[in-house]
């Protein structure tokens, strides 16, 4: 007879535990979403707000969450620990200069190659995992990663780790899956308030050179400067150059940035020949096309170091002005950082050479 009630009894506390943790694991999901809401485009304090809550929930030591692509590879975006704990600087570092790529070696690694669940109970005893640097500094042994997908491609990973081996059962598993279906969200929210404002950004922009360009008919080298400086801080780049031929070389005629108004004066006493390939200004001159250095550095062809030491840039993007297919000028930015610039940037700096075309064309009609 006692034992009848006490197996109601045990059946009552299990439902109550479960309804505990349900209602914890609503009451999280429902955070993140208030701070998706509250701050849309604060992707940073999103993905924080994930990690804290799937370390908690799910019980563990260290959350952390990756972002990053199977080609770049993946970096740390986010981590949580408990606040009580001292900081584990060894773990941090490597955090911080980690840079994890598909592969079975590493929970991040293995979780991107699989695009699913991994799990694994006990790091020291997987034959295929070979991170011991990681595992001793953050002294974990049970290992959960959920991998972070949109499109079919992997975005990133949730990695949670506990210091005392055995699996993770399946509501956790879930639990981190709800997180990381979230996680995904905030990042392609951020991605497309990004674009919209750079949209617009460029419609802005655009619009001014344009109103510019029919109030300012006769002064060239005020529209030039417009165009520069609109195409330089929407690229990303720090500093910019508009030059336009003549007979055999190309004059600088505008520029914007700091280091740039320091090389005006030298780049307007010595024009760039036309037909230097160790120039990405020349080369973008006579191709006709686009000339995209990520890094001078480690450019075979480009020469000009007593000008790069100078200006300190690495990255440059040098875009011709074309008229009927014929090159009358060259757009030229660079960055200090051997930073890329990307396709999206380089259509940028492509439409504002088209307008500068526009306002050289104006004042060709001004002057005849």
């Amino acid at each position: 007879m006692g034992e009848g009630r006490a197996q109601p009894a045990a059946d009552v506390a299990a439902l109550r535990t479960e309804l505990r943790e349900t209602r914890e694991h609503l009451h999280a999901i429902g955070e993140v979403l208030e701070a998706m809401s509250r701050a849309p485009s604060d992707l940073d304090a999103v993905l924080q707000a994930v990690c804290d809550h799937a370390r908690r929930l799910c019980g563990t030591r260290w959350a952390t969450i990756w972002r990053g692509d199977v080609e770049q590879g993946y970096r740390i975006a986010a981590e949580s620990r408990p606040v009580e704990d001292a900081p584990n600087l060894a773990m941090q570092a490597r955090l911080r200069t980690t840079v994890e790529r598909p592969g079975r070696d590493s929970l991040v690694g293995r979780t991107a190659l699989e695009r699913a669940v991994v799990m694994v109970p006990d790091v020291l005893e997987d034959p295929e995992y070979d991170r011991p640097g990681d595992q001793k500094a953050g002294g974990f042994r049970a290992v959960l990663g959920v991998p972070l997908i949109r499109d079919g491609e992997v975005i990133g990973v949730i990695t949670n780790t506990r210091e005392e081996p055995g699996p993770f059962d399946q509501r956790e598993i879930d639990l981190v899956r709800t997180f990381a279906d979230q996680a995904v969200i905030a990042i392609e929210t951020t991605r497309l308030l990004r674009e919209a404002k750079e949209g617009l950004e460029r419609e802005v922009a655009t619009a001014s050179v344009m109103k510019a360009i029919s109030s300012s008919a006769g002064d060239l080298e005020r529209v030039l400067h417009q165009a520069i400086e609109q195409a330089t801080r929407l690229s990303g780049a720090e500093n910019g150059f508009v030059y336009v031929h003549d007979g055999d070389e190309l004059r600088m005629t505008a520029a914007f940035g700091d280091k740039a108004a320091l090389l005006a004066g030298t780049l307007r006493t010595i024009p760039t020949r036309t037909d230097q390939r160790g120039s990405a200004t020349s080369r973008a001159f006579m191709e006709r096309r686009a000339q995209h250095i990520p890094d001078v550095l480690e450019d075979p062809e480009y020469t000009y170091w007593d000008l790069q030491k100078r200006g300190g840039f690495r990255s440059i993007l040098a875009v011709p002005m074309l008229r009927d297919a014929e090159a009358i000028g060259v757009i030229v930015m660079w960055r200090t950082e051997p930073v890329p610039f990307t396709d999206q940037q380089i259509r940028q700096v492509e439409l504002f050479a088209d307008q500068a075309v526009v306002a050289l064309e104006n004042a060709r009609r001004s002057d005849e």
